[in-house]
């Protein structure tokens, strides 16, 4: 009998462990983004830098072994940040009005978590991710007075990569700080030829809350 009651409280203590260890956990953040945006045509080109905040979302898993600690995840963000200044040639002062808008992204990624100290890790990751960018542009001189056209675009397969910090409060909430980069290019759809070429770095700076569950 004492040894059925020292099994179950093993059983008790190992089962909360593994559950405080390796658990789902959600998140959610704030975060401070920055898009360079290069447009590049025969005419010449022009790199502008613009910056928004935003917010996050995402889910996913907790593997822990030890001071190594692996968590795949899918996340959203919201970044909603427009460059508006293109290459303005002369006799085409219209340019200027264009405007190109990195709206939001979702997609999965791995973290890979190594604690420094109590309570604390360090993570690196890297994942892949379908960015959606708007573009409003002038389809040529007559629209100057009819207003903008809009061209929404998904741009699929963005490598993103990062590393951060989290900080455990207790066995269901952890803090975190990141920092996030991505690179693409989209073709500017407006009606010059050949298509100007988009080249879009994007780096979110992410302060967020973690809950396990």
């Amino acid at each position: 009998m004492k040894k059925l009651s020292l099994l179950l409280v093993l059983t008790v203590l190992f089962s909360h462990n593994v559950k405080a260890e390796n658990a789902p956990f959600v998140a959610f953040d704030i975060n401070r983004n920055t898009v360079t945006h290069h447009y590049t045509h025969e005419n010449g080109n022009k790199t502008n830098n613009d910056g928004n905040f935003g917010y996050g979302l995402s889910a996913g898993y907790n593997f822990d072994f030890g001071k190594v600690s692996l968590a795949p995840e899918i996340f959203y963000d919201k970044i909603n940040t427009a460059n508006k200044s293109y290459l303005c040639p002369s006799g085409g002062q219209h340019y200027c009005k264009d405007k190109m808008e990195v709206d939001s992204r979702y997609g999965a990624k791995l973290n890979l978590g190594y604690e420094v100290a109590q309570n604390t890790k360090l993570f690196i990751n890297a994942g892949y991710s379908n960015v959606k960018v708007d573009q409003k542009y002038l389809n040529g001189y007559t629209a100057i007075t009819t207003g903008r056209v809009l061209v929404k675009t998904n741009k699929n397969g963005v490598f993103t990569y990062g590393f951060g910090a989290s900080y455990t409060v207790n066995n269901n909430i952890a803090l975190k700080a990141a920092y996030e980069i991505s690179q693409f290019s989209v073709i500017h759809q407006d009606y010059l030829s050949p298509n100007p070429i988009d080249e879009i770095k994007l780096q979110i700076v992410k302060l967020g809350l973690i809950y396990s569950f």
